[in-house]
């Protein structure tokens, strides 16, 4: 966990305070008008932001040793880094014309502002079938079952309720109840 502790001191230094729009003119003189540039761009340094922050406060249980709550964290940074590795991908197949700028403007709209519960007007892609399953698991071979081995510990299921929170003592005949 130390090792994590001093990337993320790193990473926390080098987060991005906000982006100009006249950084991307710099870049090229009529990117400035594409919205889904500009808002790729953004979308990068909010995944940034949220991964280092979920990051920073699984430390923080970890060492306190609230490993359930820390796992709950790891699964939302893999979700949101998952993002991120779709974002990349997707621009990828702009670039080789596989896919339109159209569709990725709509694409880093439905990123940026979709939700579920309906406080936009954008319908959020699914992160875990979408994203993850689809899309993470080609370009990072294994990342989903990880994924899937954490929801277990957010979920109340076995390991969301029972093994978090108990342990079984046989002699005694007993469950005793303890933060795992």
């Amino acid at each position: 966990m130390e090792m994590v502790a001093k990337v993320l001191d790193v990473w926390n230094a080098s987060l991005c305070p906000k982006i100009e729009l006249g950084g991307l003119y710099s870049r090229n003189p009529t990117a400035h008008k594409w919205k889904a540039t500009y808002r790729a761009i953004v979308l990068r340094e909010l995944t940034f932001w949220r991964v280092t922050d979920l990051l920073n406060q699984m430390v923080v249980l970890s060492k306190a040793g609230h490993v359930l709550g820390a796992r709950i964290l790891l699964r939302s940074t893999i979700e949101t880094t998952g993002i991120l590795i779709y974002l990349n991908q997707k621009m990828q197949l702009v670039i080789e014309g596989v896919e339109t700028f159209n569709d990725f403007s709509a694409l880093t709209t439905q990123l940026m502002l979709g939700s579920k519960n309906e406080s936009t007007s954008h319908v959020a892609i699914n992160v875990t079938h979408t994203i993850l399953q689809k899309w993470c698991e080609k370009k990072y071979p294994g990342i989903f079952a990880i994924y899937t081995e954490l929801c277990e510990s957010a979920h109340p299921n076995f390991e969301g309720v029972c093994f978090g929170y108990s342990r079984v003592n046989e002699e005694e005949y007993e469950t005793v109840f303890e933060n795992r």
